[in-house]
């Protein structure tokens, strides 16, 4: 019986010495310990540029897919959401196309753009310049959502549009196509609108 509990002893201790311990099994085993959930997968950087193409556009004459967007970081951050869908930028710009042709730029303290549903979301200080209109209409808001599929740029709070040589218009909200060629500006119950 000795020799026994010697034996047994000393198998224990080599179980042990390789790290696979010894003595009686818990009832709970390492199958059923919950997995842990990972996190939702994002990328962080500086000094973002991001491009996105029009999948659905027509394709041009040298194969290439016409440009939707533009995308960069001024600032410190840029992250990208779940499976790359949204991508947003600190202190950022952006080139916003219309038939594949640059047609206004967009600048922001925070864009946010979303690939599948192809639009961006601009807060803080927001600047939309025209690119294409000779007398490079711009304006200014608090924040705006920019919509390509639609050709849609609307936006909300502190409204101011210039164009030169001495255009001004304040409101509180607008709409405008992308280009800012056609415009509507609600000051108070009463819309402005008109072409520039």
């Amino acid at each position: 019986m000795r020799q026994r509990t010697i034996l047994g002893l000393a198998l224990c201790l080599t179980v042990f010495a390789t790290g696979a311990g010894c003595g009686r099994k818990s009832k709970e085993t390492a199958s059923s310990k919950p997995t842990p959930t990972p996190p939702p997968l994002s990328a962080t950087s500086t000094g973002l540029s991001v491009s996105v193409y029009d999948s659905k556009g027509d394709v041009s004459p040298s194969g290439a897919l016409p440009k939707v967007l533009d995308l960069k970081s001024r600032g410190a951050g840029a992250s990208t959401g779940a499976e790359g869908e949204t991508v947003v930028v600190s202190r950022g710009s952006a080139v916003l196309y219309q038939e594949g042709k640059a047609s206004a730029t967009l600048t922001a303290d925070r864009l946010a753009a979303n690939r599948e549903e192809r639009t961006v979301v601009a807060t803080g200080n927001v600047v939309a310049t025209s690119l294409s209109q000779p007398r490079a209409p711009a304006v200014r808001a608090d924040k705006m959502v920019w919509t390509h599929d639609r050709n849609l740029l609307t936006g909300n709070g502190n409204v101011v549009m210039t164009a030169r040589p001495d255009f001004v218009l304040h409101g509180r909200s607008f709409t405008a196509d992308t280009k800012l060629s056609r415009y509507r500006v609600k000051m108070g119950q009463t819309p402005s609108s008109g072409t520039l």
